[in-house]
């Protein structure tokens, strides 16, 4: 029989967060429950699971109904979980169908960058090439996924960003609001934050700046794919700007 812990360890491998693993499991084991259930269950910061519940919820993974006036929550048909990696590979194969268009009718530079070093050396590398005084726009904001694959080589990112004085306009997701207005994205200078409507999704982090555009795939180990070309580079441009448009301070 499969342990606690390797059931966390699977779901962290297709890309739980941790608290994601421990709430969702915690609410599969004990069915529909109000959230002071999972918090007792999991001993997480009310917070924290309010938080990821939210995250799940927006993901289609649980359900929420009203019991009368308290809100509870339940996991979906499992296969969800299967539906949702499905969705993701239907993703990542239109994505290299749509490269390799782009890729032949242009010279389109690709590279692969693979697990926290690789996602590191991306992230420094894009923040050195781009030009001063410039900005790098962020749709499909990763939050501590983000700061969890830079760690310590952050700081060195963020003193090339400021000495550069590169803006970031970043987009999240409503539910990412309070994690946002509360943790270190608030803290960080040059930075212009607005949220898209809760049941509004993006399916990874996408990086556009100059003539570049990063992919960070927050998967366990993390990964970014750096496409340069000016017409990719536009056309993404473009999608942020109407995508900024929508959404609020």
């Amino acid at each position: 029989m499969i342990v606690k812990n390797e059931l966390l360890e699977q779901l962290n491998k297709i890309g739980f967060s941790d608290h994601e693993s421990k709430v969702y499991l915690a609410l599969l084991e004990e069915g529909l429950s109000p959230a002071g259930a999972i918090i007792k269950k999991t001993s997480l910061h009310r917070n924290i699971v309010y938080e990821t519940l939210d995250k799940l919820r927006a993901k289609r993974l649980i359900s929420e109904s009203d019991q009368r006036g308290v809100r509870h929550f339940k996991v979906f048909d499992l296969d969800k979980i299967i539906k949702e990696k499905e969705s993701q590979l239907d993703l990542a194969k239109s994505l290299v169908l749509n490269l390799t268009e782009i890729k032949k009718a242009e010279n389109v530079e690709i590279q692969v960058y693979e697990g926290q070093v690789g996602f590191q050396t991306a992230l420094l590398g894009a923040i050195n090439y781009i030009k001063e005084g410039h900005s790098n726009l962020v749709m499909g904001a990763g939050g501590e996924n983000f700061y969890n694959a830079m760690g310590e080589e952050l700081k060195n990112y963020e003193k090339i960003r400021l000495q550069k004085k590169v803006t970031s306009r970043i987009i999240g997701n409503e539910i990412q609001r309070q994690e946002f207005s509360q943790g270190k994205t608030i803290l960080r200078s040059l930075m212009e934050i607005k949220f898209l409507p809760e049941n509004f999704s993006t399916p990874m982090g996408t990086v556009i700046f100059d003539d570049k555009v990063l992919l960070q795939i927050y998967s366990t180990p993390p990964a970014v794919v750096e496409i340069k070309s000016q017409e990719v580079s536009k056309s993404y441009r473009h999608y942020f700007g109407m995508l900024w448009k929508m959404a609020k301070k």
